[in-house]
C-alpha cells in the first residue's frame, strides 16, 4: 500500500483517524509498545511479533513494515 500523490499530510490522516473514525491512537501506541518493549529494552533494531515486523532506532519504534496476514484491511471507498 503506497502513498499516492495526494495533497494530504500524514498528520491530517492521523487526525482524521482519531477525530472522525474515532480510532483510539493512544491505544494503538500502547499496543505497539506492549509488543515491542522487550526488543526496545534490548537495543534491537527489528522485532517480528505475531507476524508484524517492527523497526526501531534509538530506542523508539519508527515504522511497521509488514502487518498480520490474518487481519482484514479496512475497505473505505468513495460513496461509503
Amino acid at each position: 500500500m503506497g502513498k499516492k500523490n495526494l495533497p494530504v499530510t500524514d498528520h491530517a490522516v492521523l487526525s482524521w483517524l482519531e477525530r472522525v473514525a474515532m480510532v483510539d491512537i493512544e491505544a494503538v501506541r500502547r499496543q505497539i509498545h506492549s509488543e515491542t518493549w522487550e526488543a526496545l529494552n534490548s537495543g534491537a533494531k527489528r522485532a517480528v511479533v505475531n507476524g508484524t515486523d517492527y523497526r526501531m532506532n534509538g530506542g523508539v519504534v519508527t515504522t511497521v513494515i509488514f502487518g498480520r496476514r490474518n487481519m482484514r484491511p479496512l475497505n473505505w471507498t468513495e460513496g461509503n
